[in-house]
């Protein structure tokens, strides 16, 4: 069991189908390890750090891919096929695709 804040339990719920109890998270059996690997698409900005925190927090299987916004980079078709108003972080689930 994982105590998270407030604001991290929809990430939780939405990705790996955790449940809480109060503010106490309970990892599904399915969700350790690799079994549940995200495509996490940032910068290194403060709230595309923010992301990976909470994924590395509750042990979630992920891969970062760099959007350079600095570049224009968040404004390219494959982006915005992702993020459609195109801002990071942005976050897919491998296993339903969402």
């Amino acid at each position: 069991q994982i105590t998270l804040p407030p604001c991290i339990r929809p990430i939780a719920q939405r990705f790996c189908g955790l449940a809480f109890h109060g503010r106490i998270l309970y990892h599904a059996a399915t969700c350790v390890g690799l079994n549940c690997v995200i495509d996490l698409y940032t910068f290194a900005t403060p709230n595309g750090r923010k992301i990976s925190i909470a994924l590395e927090e509750m042990k979630l299987a992920y891969e970062v891919h760099s959007i350079n916004i600095t570049k224009g980079e968040q404004f390219t078709r494959e982006f915005l096929s992702i993020s459609p108003n195109n801002k990071i972080p942005a976050l897919v689930d491998r296993a339903t695709g969402v």
